[in-house]
């Protein structure tokens, strides 16, 4: 019941195409998912608020160097609270997880950790959380060449289940400059066995857009994705089976 990191979505990272030799900074300015719009509010370069509904938005704080260092929600009376540690490489390698307590104050209650080989994501496992004492979930995620080919969903070191992605190689990901988004939002990334975290590695970390997602875990479907481009090679949105997914509005300095 652990709803972390949701409605995925970053925020301060740059990305821009090419103009002479000067790349503008754009940056996010609304992210809608399933069509409901939420406002993306920039104060300074260490807070970013995310959407205007107090009850399910959320803020996300920015050490001095620009990284994602917490997420707090809803913005309202927080009581989920996030951490994330980083290594020498600037790659996150812990999201430590905090509730807040009927004493006033946040009360750790687990982690998921990241492991990487040659700079790639290869791992995702969950440590000491109240739900799942005794058991041990990981996600080892398998790559192919430069794209994640495989999620394979793991407990206690046994496959349960897993999800292959598939790329036509014409559209190239956009999204890889904006991978801060991936661990700071709050949509759908982290659950408490993380069967919903595969579907977006992805869509931050491949070199190349996924066309297809293909499962055989609990209530999966296979989904066919489609994509629109701003004229600047920005996301615009994304849809699957006919329904717009994620939508996006940027402002470029």
């Amino acid at each position: 019941m652990m709803r972390h990191v949701a409605f995925i979505v970053l925020i301060t990272l740059f990305f821009g195409c090419k103009k002479e030799n000067k790349e503008p900074e754009c940056r996010f300015t609304n992210i809608a998912i399933a069509g409901k719009k939420h406002t993306v509010t920039y104060r300074g370069d260490s807070l970013v608020t995310v959407g205007d509904d107090n009850y399910t938005g959320y803020k996300l704080f920015f050490n001095p160097q620009g990284r994602l260092i917490r997420n707090d929600e809803p913005l309202l009376h927080p009581h989920q609270r996030t951490e994330l540690k980083y290594n020498g490489s600037g790659q996150v390698t812990e999201i430590q997880l905090y509730s807040n307590s009927a004493y006033g104050y946040y009360k750790y209650y687990g982690k998921i950790v990241f492991t990487y080989s040659n700079g790639k994501i290869t791992n995702l496992r969950e440590e000491n959380l109240y739900s799942q004492v005794g058991n041990l979930y990981d996600h080892e995620v398998i790559w192919d060449d430069n794209n994640i080919k495989s999620v394979v969903n793991r407990l206690n070191g046994q496959p349960y289940c897993a999800t292959h992605f598939n790329y036509d190689g014409s559209i190239p990901n956009r999204m890889r400059h904006f991978t801060d988004f991936y661990f700071g939002a709050g949509y759908d990334n982290f659950t408490s066995n993380l069967d919903y975290n595969y579907y977006l590695l992805p869509f931050y970390f491949s070199e190349m857009m996924p066309v297809k997602q293909e499962s055989d875990c609990f209530l999966s479907e296979t989904k066919f994705f489609q994509y629109t481009f701003l004229s600047s090679g920005l996301l615009e949105s994304m849809s699957s089976n006919g329904n717009i997914l994620w939508q996006y509005e940027y402002e470029c300095r």
